[in-house]
This record gives structure tokens, C-alpha cells and sequence, in this order.
């Protein structure tokens, strides 16, 4: 919108300055003419020329201005368009900055993301480790209950039932608790079905 104002202007006073320059050359015309007139037109022709050569030097002066003001109109649309050019500069500065951010950003996003993963991992591969040791420690305790018996024989061989415990077979075979578990290397008074225990006989 300024631009376009400042080109009107311009554009304005260069019309004028025109316009006032054929004047000047059509008055200058007059004055070379013939000047054949009568004794007493002489103070009357006089008094038109003092008032033309009057309305030439205001009109020189308004050209003055209007070249004056040109020029400074001129200088201005320079300095604008020295500043618009600075403002693009730092505009496209800024936006490469930011694309660098924007990239440094995606870029940290996708280590953390790479680290979190290698975490999870770890810890997925630790949980199995673990897993296993406790399955391996399990399945080498029910070997152990499952050996030959501890003690001299003979021995009844027994298969735990749904709700059995140490306590009832004690009873049942007419043993001790701690007969059955000695045995059988039992740690604690804890049953599953299925498992086979070895009962001394009495």
C-alpha cells in the first residue's frame, strides 16, 4: 500500500513538473514575439510581463519544490526497499533456524525413543533370565523330590491328591509329618497334585 502511494506521488510531481515546463516555454514564446504595440498599450504590456515574469518565478519555485520533493520521495522508496530487504534477510534467517530446531528436535525424539527401547528390551531380557532361573530352580526341585527316598525301605509310593496334605498322609500311612518329608527332601509342607511322594512303611 505504501509503495503505491509513493509511486502516485512520483508520478504526480513528474506531470506537474511537465506541465509547469510547457508553460514556461509557451510564456517564454510570448516574450519573444514582436512587440509592435501602440504607445499606450506600452504600460499595460509592461504591467503583464512584471505580472507573468511575477507567476514564471512562483511557478520555478513550485517546480523547485516539486523536484525537491522527488528526490526526497525517491530516497524514501530507496531506504524502504533497503529495510524490506533487510526484514526478508532476517525473515528467512529465522525460518532456518527454525527448521533447524524443528530438526534437532525430531532428532532427540528419535534417540530417546531408541533408548527407551533399548530399556524395555533389557528389562524384557532380564524378566526372562529370571523366568527361566526360577523354572530351572522349580523343575530341579521337583527332581530332587523325585529321586530314590532317603532311609531305609521299604517305601509306599503315593500320588498327592486334590486337597491332600502332609498332615491327612501322615495319618493316613501312620507316619510323621517329618518321616515323609525327610524321604522325600521336602523343604516345606506344601503340596501339588500329582506329585509323588515315597511313605515309609511301618
Amino acid at each position: 500500500m505504501m509503495k503505491g502511494t509513493t509511486r502516485m506521488k512520483s508520478r504526480y510531481a513528474i506531470v506537474s513538473a511537465t506541465a509547469i515546463c510547457g508553460f514556461l516555454v509557451l510564456v517564454s514564446g510570448c516574450e519573444t514575439a514582436p512587440q509592435k504595440k501602440d504607445a499606450g498599450q506600452k504600460p499595460l504590456y509592461e504591467n503583464m510581463v512584471k505580472v507573468q515574469e511575477a507567476e514564471i518565478s512562483q511557478l520555478k519555485a513550485r517546480l523547485n519544490m516539486l523536484q525537491d520533493s522527488f528526490t526526497e520521495q525517491t530516497k524514501s522508496i530507496t531506504t524502504l526497499n533497503q529495510n524490506m530487504q533487510i526484514l526478508e534477510q532476517r525473515n528467512q534467517g529465522l525460518q532456518n533456524e527454525i527448521s533447524s530446531l524443528r530438526q534437532a528436535i525430531c532428532e532427540e525424539k528419535q534417540e530417546r525413543q531408541a533408548a527407551l527401547d533399548s530399556i524395555v528390551n533389557k528389562v524384557g531380557k532380564e524378566i526372562g533370565k529370571a523366568m527361566t532361573v526360577t523354572a530351572a530352580a522349580q523343575a530341579k526341585e521337583s527332581a530332587e523330590a523325585g529321586k530314590v527316598p532317603i532311609g531305609p525301605g521299604p517305601f509306599v509310593k503315593y500320588e498327592v491328591q486334590a486337597g491332600a496334605t502332609l498332615n491327612a498322609i501322615a495319618q493316613a500311612y501312620k507316619v510323621t509329618v517329618e518321616d515323609i518329608k525327610k524321604a522325600n527332601k521336602l523343604k516345606s509342607d506344601s503340596l501339588k497334585t500329582g506329585q509323588l511322594l515315597y511313605i515309609p512303611k511301618k
